[in-house]
């Protein structure tokens, strides 16, 4: 069954990097990086029964399992990332790996793929979605993408990156995607020394007073256009809301008033440089119909985190700003008391997840 309402009031997304988005980043070093050779012979699912595709190995034990689209699939996305099929587990968390080499000098590293999950299944188990870089033969990890978390009746059946960006010396590397059960994989890639002048330090918003307020801070911006916010009803088809011109201030601002009433929208950033090469954000999922009473009690907040307005039998995830949780709590009544003082002073979000209902919010350690 598919889920379409994600009752989301502030569901944010921080981004240290960004995923490369068009063909001016040179050449994807990745073999059949969107799953789309062989073609498969029916729509649905396809279990080929191997553990080797197209260029890709699982080392689980579960064989890969190719979902080639339609415009009604009950059991993913209707539409795949990148081409009409994508990669599917089921069964078992599993790892796909491609290895390659760097050649020559050190060379500056874009890496990344696009993670969704199906619908609520009874079997369903929560998982998070990543891709790390190892090093060759030590299997080291080098470099760790942003992550996404993924969990029964949220986040399902939309398309969410994970992204990195790394350096990386002379040497032999493994490309390493991970997820879970009922978890699909699209559109990865790995691209050498394409990178654009400016850091994005977070992107988030907020929706309160009938209005969307979206806020991002960028750094290192030389050689830079403009930003452009777009905005989608569907996480899929993206439409541009404002052109947002560089400026002095890192931090930027744009307004959405143009809403309707417990709608979900998602919106995210086209950063173009001086020469037109531009690369997306991640999505961040507002919803204007959330009326969760789900509060931060003391927010700045210093050794423990209060919160209330909650029912039992939910979930708390407190995440930092690159994605990676780093508390999770089960919930048995309507507030709640967790140590934090071994994490660092910064801002952080923590996410309230009841059935299908997931609000978040953002707090301050200090």
């Amino acid at each position: 069954m598919k889920t379409k309402s994600l009752l989301i009031i502030s569901f944010i997304f921080f981004c240290f990097s960004v995923y490369s988005a068009n063909a001016q980043c040179g050449v994807n070093m990745l073999t059949n990086p969107g799953f789309e050779s062989p073609v498969q012979p029916v729509i649905g699912e396809n279990h080929t029964g191997v553990s080797a595709y197209g260029g890709w190995t699982n080392t689980n034990a579960a064989p890969f399992v190719i979902v080639k689209t339609a415009p009604t699939y009950p059991n993913g996305p209707d539409n795949a990332y990148d081409g009409i099929q994508f990669l599917d587990v089921q069964g078992a968390t599993a790892t796909i790996y491609q290895d390659f080499t760097i050649s020559g000098s050190t060379k500056f590293v874009s890496y990344g793929g696009q993670f969704s999950s199906r619908g609520p299944h009874p079997f369903y188990s929560n998982w998070v979605g990543s891709v790390s870089i190892q090093s060759l033969p030590s299997m080291t990890v080098v470099a760790s993408s942003s992550t996404g978390l993924f969990h029964n009746g949220v986040n399902q059946e939309i398309w969410s990156p994970a992204v990195g960006i790394t350096s990386l010396p002379p040497g032999n590397y493994r490309f390493s995607a991970t997820f879970g059960d009922f978890g699909n994989f699209d559109g990865a890639y790995l691209y050498q020394d394409c990178a654009l002048p400016v850091t994005l330090q977070y992107f988030e918003g907020d929706y309160k007073n009938n209005e969307v307020a979206l806020t991002w801070k960028a750094e290192s911006v030389s050689n830079f256009s403009h930003f452009e916010v777009e905005k989608s009803t569907n996480g899929t088809l993206f439409e541009s809301l404002k052109r947002v011109p560089v400026s002095d201030t890192a931090i930027y601002h744009c307004t959405d008033r143009e809403l309707t009433k417990a709608s979900t929208y998602y919106y995210r950033l086209k950063m173009v440089d001086a020469d037109g090469k531009f690369v997306y954000s991640r999505i961040i999922k507002i919803n204007t119909g959330d009326n969760s009473t789900f509060t931060v009690l003391k927010n700045p907040a210093s050794n423990t985190l209060a919160l209330a307005g909650m029912q039992a039998n939910g979930i708390i995830r407190v995440m930092d700003m690159s994605g990676k949780i780093v508390l999770q709590q089960n919930v048995q009544s309507q507030s709640l008391s967790a140590d934090i003082s071994y994490l660092r002073k910064g801002l952080y979000i923590v996410q309230y997840t009841h059935g299908e209902t997931t609000s978040s919010r953002k707090f301050l350690i200090q």
